[in-house]
């Protein structure tokens, strides 16, 4: 069920930012081109939240919103659960 909820945040993650994402297992490398444009990243927050989440975390209600990650920055603070970066 975690791995259907994180599918379905990368695709609102790709549909909101019109960017392509791969859905790579958990022992891929970090693209460093993704790296240098951190900002444009996408994270999630709920309405009601204070803390910007890394897809599939725990903390996230049911409902919850892709943002940037410049923009979440600006607004929240990263989860202390997942560590988004900061």
């Amino acid at each position: 069920m975690k791995s259907l909820i994180s599918s379905v945040a990368l695709l609102a993650a790709m549909i909101f930012c019109g960017t392509a994402v791969a859905l790579v297992g958990a022992d891929a490398q970090p693209d460093p081109a993704a790296q240098k444009s951190g900002d444009n990243r996408v994270v999630f927050v709920t309405k009601t939240g204070t803390k910007y989440h890394l897809a599939g975390c725990s903390s996230l209600s049911k409902s919850f919103m892709p943002v940037r990650l410049g923009d979440a920055r600006r607004k929240y603070l990263p989860c202390s659960v997942c560590k988004p970066p900061k």
